[in-house]
């Protein structure tokens, strides 16, 4: 049996034509420089597949099943003409790890398939954004976003050291990693701090740029027979194919780019996917349960395998996990000797009225499990084949090495047990459950009802294709200045997205408008559902110029510029209507406080926190509070 969404229509048509909520007719995006690729037959077999990643390079997000049939067809026609793909491809062991439900399901059975699926083509242009964000991110110089790094750093180093930073500030981090974490350094070689150095950068970008939802507890029975898509799911069943929402794997690590927002555990899949681009292992620690469900462990925190030591990076603190040493980085090994390090984690009293306990005690720490990070395409025969045949600025890891990995992570001190992680299969499931679901809400007002949450949460960018490539060019690091907005970049198409009062008004009447978003009335369209057309994009609109304001200020962090970044982050209040960004504006405004240098002005925002961030914010200022009394400012 073939993965089901191969046969069924595309998330985004069916969101439009079922819940009776009108769909709006958008315009695919211009592709003049990439050709129709109907015409890749009459290329060599390596110019098909160049074809096809030119189609995934495209700076234009286009409609999203014009993009799966053309890169797919692509990627198939390309497969048809090879004598033998990955001949030495398998299933890994490790994949015996995961859950019953995974191993009977197609995601798993199809894995030496040589067709290509619609999740295919989302899955290489994720590996390209997690690429090009990877390569960019490492490369900057940019230390103000790990300011209690480098300043601790700072205190430790003499004067000639200073001033060799003030005459070559090439990479900074690393220069100031290499003070702290001496041990990693091997004669001349500094590769492993620069590892380490890398990884406390994607880390922070991951952190900074997914904001952080409330993390669900793992679905119960009652909670599947309420909750479920599908409505005829045994509630004892395995949560992710019930269609029933759950920790880490509701959507994609692109949808995640996407949307800018997750819980911790899908924080902890993208920074994975990241390090994988610069091939840094990255595995989930997690510890075992007490229950007998088939969710034998929590996720705890990211273990990052550099020097054979895990370094942990907890991404619902949004935080590194500090040594004894100031500004170093723990290890697992180190925790274990030294436990009291997760205590100081714990906030005091007088920081929170909760007094919160950190989440993994002493006790805990001798039943570690290391998940190995591997979604079911990062296994398949036919990412294999695949990635076997990309070279120049194409190369993308899109496989996983499960086995080698788990080999790897358990020689390290403190690793009890290895398994293959279940979140990104469990994904697929969910995924294609509410797919498949999609296909009765026209008939099934209990089905529509469970489904309008999260349809609600998606359904305008997937309708608001501008808003897509605007994701697009940020995610590729196409930013430009906000003097210049008439260079397509993000800044540009966000400046555009800014729609007053008056312009959301003028779209009923406004045919000139209407023509710039992309919607128009069809011959066969009543006037009813016109109108319904309508008033759908001008609620969009003021969604789409609310993200436009938040992700502004997220483009002037990039580019270095925290005052430019609080201007932004003021001026969302006059756009937000629905208040979907304001819950994180204490923490931005505490990292742009910070990158400049203002850390009381921080330590302010920070502790004014409410959002899911709350527990690391606190840690933050009180970070803060130490380089305050060790600079006396």
């Amino acid at each position: 049996m073939k993965i089901q969404n191969r046969k069924t229509r595309t998330f985004s048509c069916l969101i439009a034509i079922c819940l009776l909520l009108g769909s709006i007719g958008c315009r695919n995006a211009s592709i003049a420089e990439v050709e129709d690729l109907e015409t890749v037959s009459l290329y060599s077999q390596s110019d098909q597949l160049a074809q096809t990643m030119e189609y995934i390079r495209s700076l234009d997000r286009y409609e999203t099943e014009s993009f799966r049939e053309k890169v797919n067809s692509g990627f198939n026609r390309w497969a048809s003409n090879q004598k033998e793909l990955a001949a030495d491809w398998q299933v890994p062991a490790l994949a015996e790890s995961l859950p019953p439900a995974i191993i009977a399901h197609s995601s798993y059975n199809n894995l030496n398939d040589t067709s290509f699926y619609a999740n295919d083509a989302d899955y290489v242009q994720e590996a390209f954004w997690l690429k090009e964000i990877a390569n960019r991110v490492i490369k900057s110089n940019a230390v103000f976003q790990q300011e209690y790094l480098y300043q601790t750093a700072r205190q430790m180093a003499d004067e000639a050291i200073l001033n060799q930073w003030e005459a070559n500030p090439d990479d900074l981090l690393t220069d100031a990693m290499t003070l702290i974490h001496p041990e990693l350094i091997e004669g001349e070689d500094r590769s492993k701090v620069k590892q380490l150095s890398d990884a406390i950068k994607l880390f922070d970008w991951s952190v900074r740029n997914i904001q952080l939802l409330e993390t669900a507890e793992w679905p119960n029975a009652e909670v599947i027979k309420n909750t479920a898509v599908d409505t005829e799911a045994d509630e004892n069943g395995f949560a992710p194919e019930t269609g029933t929402a759950g920790p880490g794997y509701t959507r994609y690590s692109w949808q995640v780019m996407t949307y800018g927002k997750g819980d911790f555990l899908e924080r902890a899949k993208l920074f994975a996917a990241l390090c994988q681009q610069i091939e840094i292992p990255v595995a989930i620690l997690a510890i075992p349960t007490d229950d007998e469900t088939e969710r034998p462990y929590e996720e705890w925190l990211c273990g990052a395998l550099i020097g054979g030591q895990l370094y942990l990076f907890d991404p619902l603190l949004g935080l590194p996990i500090h040594g004894q040493k100031p500004g170093t980085i723990a290890t697992l090994s180190e925790v274990r000797k030294d436990p009291s390090i997760l205590s100081r984690l714990d906030l005091s009293a007088e920081e929170s009225i909760d007094a919160e306990k950190y989440r993994v005690t002493k006790e805990d720490l001798d039943h570690v499990i290391a998940l190995v990070v591997a979604p079911p395409e990062a296994i398949s025969k036919r990412m294999q084949a695949v990635e076997a045949n990309l070279a120049g600025e194409n190369r993308l890891n899109l496989t996983v090495d499960a086995d080698q990995l788990a080999a790897e992570f358990e020689k390290v001190d403190g690793i009890q047990s290895v398994a293959l992680w279940h979140v990104p299969f469990s994904t697929q499931l969910f995924r294609e459950k509410v797919a498949e679901q999609l296909t009765m809400v026209s008939f099934d007002s209990e089905v529509a009802s469970r489904l309008r949450p999260l349809l609600e949460q998606e359904q305008y960018i997937e309708d608001f294709i501008q808003l897509r490539t605007a994701r697009n060019c940020f995610l590729r690091g196409i930013f430009q200045s906000e003097l210049d907005r008439n260079v397509r970049s993000a800044i540009s198409y966000y400046y555009s997205f800014m729609y007053s009062d008056d312009e959301i008004d003028r779209i009923e009447t406004d045919e000139m408008l209407q023509k710039q978003l992309g919607i128009w009335k069809g011959t066969d369209q009543s006037y009813a559902e016109w109108q319904n057309q309508v008033m759908r994009m001008k609620q969009y609109m003021g969604v789409v110029r609310a993200d436009a304001a938040f992700f502004l200020s997220l483009c002037s962090y990039e580019n270095d510029m925290p005052f430019t970044t609080l201007k932004w982050l003021q001026r969302i209040r006059n756009y937000d209507d629905d208040k979907r960004w304001s819950e994180y504006l204490p923490y931005y405004r505490g990292r742009a406080y910070e990158s400049s240098g203002k850390y009381a002005e921080a330590g302010k925002e920070y502790a004014s926190d409410e959002s899911a961030q709350k527990h690391g914010s606190l840690l933050r200022k009180r970070w803060l509070d130490q380089l305050n009394e060790g600079t006396g400012s």
